[in-house]
């Protein structure tokens, strides 16, 4: 092979380089995207679950409450307390 040829295969070799190098950092950057958002979609999910949570907690706190301050005369489904 005369130098120019290997010349232009190592120019070759070095663009298919750097070709393969932007393609790897598009993956990375793609990753990490796909990351970020299942990071949100889960931080979304998990907020949900405290505010049922929470919302469910205050509804046993308030029946507890109205049964702890009904009336001595209140009835129950017909029944006396």
């Amino acid at each position: 092979m005369s130098a120019d040829a290997l010349s232009r295969l190592q120019r070759t070799l070095e663009e298919i380089l750097d070709l393969r190098k932007a393609e790897v950092d598009d993956m990375v950057l793609i990753a990490d995207r796909f990351t970020k958002v299942a990071e949100m979609r889960i931080a979304f999910f998990e907020k949900l679950m405290l505010l049922t949570g929470g919302s469910f907690a205050l509804s046993l706190t308030l029946m507890g409450s109205v049964r702890q301050h009904r009336s001595p005369g209140a009835s129950t489904l017909g029944r006396e307390v």
